[in-house]
């Protein structure tokens, strides 16, 4: 018999959902609008991902909890690993982003699109170069 080893997303979930002890199950299932069956099948590595707007809702809730600092050690863990390495999971969403990360941020990037058609091509590259400014910015403070 093949005992399967769990992803390191399925444990990732697993400490969010059961070791931070923030809410049950069923509970975070009610506040995420799913039914417990879908957060067995995460926990399982079947099925889809969550989706990003739930993700980033568990975040936000656990952020506000007394294990925020567990959690956002955790997260820095795996959110810039190759997602093929971190889940077996698959679906459209999660086969565009390249990492956790990216995949989280997916809901602003569509946003960021939609905001952006219709502008010039000068618009634009003023917007794409702020933009690219502000990132180098952040990416130098976060590496002190």
């Amino acid at each position: 018999m093949e005992v399967r080893r769990m992803s390191i997303f399925a444990t990732f979930l697993r400490f969010l959902f059961d070791e931070t002890e923030v809410h049950t199950r069923g509970e975070w299932a009610e506040l995420l609008g799913v039914g417990q069956d879908r957060i067995e099948k995460w926990l399982a590595d079947q099925g889809h991902p969550p989706e990003p707007q739930a993700l980033r809702e568990i975040l936000r809730v656990l952020s506000e909890s007394q294990k925020a600092v567990d959690v956002q050690r955790a997260l820095t863990h795996i959110e810039t690993v190759p997602r093929q390495r971190i889940s077996p999971l698959h679906d459209s969403k999660w086969a565009r982003a390249r990492t956790l990360a990216e995949y989280l941020c997916m809901p602003f990037v569509y946003e960021f699109h939609r905001a952006t058609l219709g502008l010039t091509i000068e618009h634009l590259e003023s917007v794409l170069t702020s933009a690219a400014t502000v990132a180098h910015k952040l990416k130098a403070e976060q590496y002190r």
